[in-house]
Order: C-alpha cells, then structure tokens, then sequence
C-alpha cells in the first residue's frame, strides 16, 4: 500500500528518471487522490504517437491527470510500445488497481466505411490507402453514428500484446470512435450544423454534424497555429460551411490567451467551449484549468 510520504518520494525519483524520455507537460494531483489511498480508481489513458496523456477519476471527480511528451525523433529506436513500458515501470500511478481501463488510441491509419456498405472481407481493401501494410498490424473495426458507420483501424501488433500483458479488462477505442459517439449525444440537443475541434498537444480532431447526421471526421497533425488554422479553413471551405456563422465548438488543450487560439479563430466568429459535467472547487488544482481542457479524456 503507498502511504501520502511514500507516494511523495516516488513521484519525484518517477520524474527525475522520466526527464531523459518524456517531458511532462500536465502533472495534476487533487488532495483527495491521498486521502482514498487503496481505492479503485477509473483509468482513461490516451496514446498518440508523439504524447501520453492519462486521468484518475472516480464517479464523483478528477483527482489526477499527467501527461508526457514523446520524443518522436527517436521513433525509428524505440516503438511507442517501448516508451509505454518505460513509463509504466517508472510512474507508479500507472501500476494501481484500477476499477476500470478505458485506452483511446489516436492513429491516422483509419478509415469510415457506411455500415450498410460493410463487409468484414474487405477490410484489407478498405484499408489498402491509409497503411502500407495492414497485415503485419491488428485491424480493429468500432461502429459509430449510432451503427450508421464503421470505424477500421490498425494498431501495432507489439502495442496490441502489450497491452493485453499489462491490463486487465481494459477497454480500447480509436479516439475518433469516442469523440464522434460523445458528439453525436450532444448533436441531439443542439439545431444546425455543427462543427467540433479538439486539440490535443500537436494533434487536431475536427468532427462536423448536419443536425443530427454525421458528416465528417479526420485527425490533423500541426507544428504552428497556422497550421491548425489553415486545416481548420480547409474543412470549412471544402464543406461550402459559412464561418460567420457555423457554430464551433471547442475542447482540449487551447486557451483564450494563447496565441493558437488568436490564430485559429481569427476568421470563426460562433465559438462555445465545451463543458465538462464534473464540476471543480475554485482551489482544486483542476479548478485552475478551463473546463474544456482535458474532456478528451471522458
């Protein structure tokens, strides 16, 4: 059992040794993840191939979120199943009982294929443009839109073995799978078109909806604000969508005082952040955080 002292010390040794392989860009602790020291936590990790990013919650609130930059220039070495199990040998969060697992994996070798025009036959076809080859990789198919389409993907096959090595009963999703699935509830309560973005680190989700249909959705990797910018008007301007008046809604890792944010939405004048539906003190130190941050990981 780790103690509030012996939990202290092992999150410094876990950062100092974590500092050669990944910068820590989140590191969040709420007082009560001490005070319920043996309980069953719910674990959502994300992995992308350049973050990894995970949240400890229970039904009633956050209590810790951290998240790590990935050298991808090393990414030729070392697989991100390597640095996956370098971190969960070193950050001692990772290795508690955890009451349930929820794993969203963000890899742009995924296509959306109409369910009625499905069949499990052709998923080496459907897959031929977005991977050079699907059949050294474990393809994985998720429906979405409530069933009206298909989500097929591949993971590595040594990340696939790995996790089920380490977690038990863990559940595994492609982050757009989520998102559109979360998206989709919330398209049902809200008229007109519909645009989503959601930015996590150098990753960009955007996820449009026509009232209640879904439309569109794709992952755009970015270096600069101009980059999300330009990807952001690309989608506008390629589904006819009026930025004047298309309603965006936002989540993930941007600020209004950030300059990623002046640059994106210079153009976009309808922008609602997303709320999440746990609410936090003033003096937690998720509090300190707009609430759209981290609902990527819900």
């Amino acid at each position: 059992m780790i103690t509030n002292t012996d939990f202290s010390q092992t999150k410094v040794c876990a950062t100092k040794k974590l500092s050669t392989l990944a910068k820590i860009i989140y590191d969040i602790l709420d007082d009560n993840f001490f005070q319920k020291t043996g309980y069953q936590y719910r674990l959502s990790m994300l992995l992308t191939d350049t973050t990894c990013s995970y949240l400890l919650y229970d039904d009633a609130q956050w209590l810790a979120y951290r998240s790590y930059a990935l050298d991808s220039n090393n990414r030729a070495l070392f697989s991100l199943k390597d640095e996956l199990e370098t971190l969960m040998h070193q950050d001692k969060m990772l290795n508690l009982s955890f009451q349930s697992i929820d794993i969203q994996l963000l890899t742009n070798s995924f296509t959306f294929v109409p369910t009625p025009l499905f069949e499990e036959s052709q998923v080496m076809t459907y897959l031929a443009n977005v991977t050079p080859s699907p059949s050294s990789e474990i393809i994985k198919k998720e429906n979405v839109a409530e069933n009206s389409f298909v989500n097929v993907y591949v993971t590595k096959l040594d990340l696939h073995r790995f996790l089920q090595k380490t977690f038990t009963n863990y559940q595994l999703s492609h982050l757009l799978t989520k998102q559109i699935n979360t998206y989709q509830a919330h398209a049902e309560f809200v008229t007109g078109k519909k645009l989503y973005l959601n930015f996590h680190q150098n990753n960009l989700q955007i996820t449009y909806f026509e009232e209640q249909n879904f439309v569109f959705a794709n992952n755009f990797p970015f270096q600069t604000s101009n980059d999300a910018a330009y990807y952001i008007m690309l989608v506008i301007n390629q589904l006819h969508l009026n930025p004047e008046t298309i309603n965006v809604y936002v989540s993930g890792h941007i600020d209004k005082d950030a300059e990623l944010y002046n640059t994106v939405f210079r153009y976009i004048r309808n922008v609602i952040f997303m709320q999440s539906t746990i609410e936090h003190e003033d003096n937690s130190p998720f509090g300190k955080y707009p609430a759209h941050t981290f609902i990527d990981m819900i």
